[in-house]
């Protein structure tokens, strides 16, 4: 049998997903960059949540080449004024 996918939330304790994930308010998201080390891979994209332009870090743990763990933040993206450089969110 295959173990579920541990779903990690900011501020809790990790919760096994064992069956897909709600619809969320969420967007088409435009991929920026995707980064691996190991058996870890870093998607970092772009969109929206509840209307708002948001960042999306998604970093999976992989074993086995499956997903064994996934942490995701969602953080907003400030109007250009508000950056504190000129490269922005996506000045890689």
């Amino acid at each position: 049998m295959t173990q579920p996918t541990i779903q990690r939330y900011p501020f809790n304790s990790p919760q096994p997903s064992v069956s897909k994930p709600s619809p969320s308010p969420s967007s088409a998201r435009r991929q920026r960059k995707v980064l691996d080390e190991g058996n870890f891979v870093l998607a970092i994209s772009e969109g929206s949540f509840g209307g708002k332009a948001v960042t999306f870090y998604d970093l999976f743990r992989v074993e086995g080449g499956k997903i064994a763990e996934h942490w995701d933040v969602v953080d907003p993206v400030l109007p250009t004024e508000q950056h504190q450089n000129k490269n922005g969110k996506f000045g890689f």
